[in-house]
């Protein structure tokens, strides 16, 4: 078996075991999605890069990273008091912002320096002729999608916006500005999941437009992981409950139960892998080897 089968073939299990521990809650294995991705690194290592060279290896840097900052920690059980106690909490735009960012700027960062990539190569031609009309149908089809993620975003945002008018008008005593604090922050906690999406959306109709169908899929799965980061993002926001109720990709999407308590994070984590390794093996395999001169006779 070649390595870069058997770098790819270890990623698969180590990602099974890093799913499998996010949906228990009990990681088989901490550094499991800092594995994965080193082996996406030495797969690319191993294979032939697609030129200029240095774009896989620093996309793949950056969610390395963000899985060496979100390894889980193992704590040693300890027994002792906890003082509970009510305390106002302040929360600004600013903390509700960086809450989002910190789950997405790892994907966001990825499709903007294969975006980079793409644009080093400039015109350079795909390696068969890409009829226009599946050009145009790339094209169409980002559009709608930025349309239905964007669209999302905006009816969670006014959902969040009547639940606070509503509880406004049921209680006298409540301020009025305060909706209008609360809704801000809904706007601001949704920015990072819609930069992930927008950046990998345009990243796919990119890879399609150049026939690189395996990598654009993986770009498109890369853009559905920002949609449940969206609803965890408004989640995080100090909001009243029944601003949650409408949350199509929330964390109780799927009802969790004693043995698999965290399904849609499970998910999201497997369909975010899938994601970073169509795009690295499509990017890989659709590397030709480098153009030979044409001697004139």
């Amino acid at each position: 078996m070649r390595p870069t089968a058997v770098a790819l073939l270890t990623a698969a299990l180590l990602a099974v075991g890093h799913v499998l521990g996010v949906l228990t809650d009990r990681p088989l294995l901490r550094y499991a999605e800092v594995l994965v991705v080193l082996l996406l690194l030495a797969y690319v290592l191993l294979a032939r890069l697609p030129s200029p060279g240095w774009a896989l290896p620093v996309a793949l840097a950056v969610p390395a990273v963000d899985a060496v900052r979100t390894m889980p920690v193992t704590e040693p059980a300890t027994s002792g008091w906890t003082v509970y106690r009510d305390s106002p909490v302040e929360v600004d735009g600013w903390h509700t912002f960086t809450e989002g960012l910190a789950a997405t700027w790892a994907g966001t960062a990825f499709a903007v320096v294969l975006l980079l990539w793409l644009a080093a190569r400039g015109g350079e031609q795909a390696r068969r002729p890409v009829p226009a009309v599946r050009r145009r149908l790339a094209l169409a089809g980002g559009a709608l999608a930025v349309t239905l993620v964007v669209g999302y975003a905006l009816v969670r945002v006014v959902q969040v916006w009547r639940v606070l008018v509503d509880a406004r008008d049921m209680y006298d005593n409540s301020d009025p500005g305060e909706a209008a604090t609360a809704a801000g922050l809904a706007v601001v906690a949704v920015v990072a999941p819609l930069l992930l999406a927008l950046a990998s959306l345009v990243l796919t109709v990119a890879l399609a437009r150049r026939a690189l169908w395996l990598a654009a899929g993986g770009a498109a799965l890369l853009a559905a992981v920002a949609l449940p980061l969206l609803d965890a993002a408004l989640t995080a926001t100090p909001l009243p409950i029944a601003a949650y109720d409408g949350a199509l990709f929330g964390r109780f999407a799927i009802t969790p139960t004693l043995s698999m308590p965290a399904p849609v994070p499970a998910l999201t984590a497997a369909v975010k892998l899938t994601a970073y390794a169509l795009v690295v093996v499509g990017l890989v395999r659709a590397a030709g080897p480098p153009a030979q001169p044409v001697r004139q006779s």
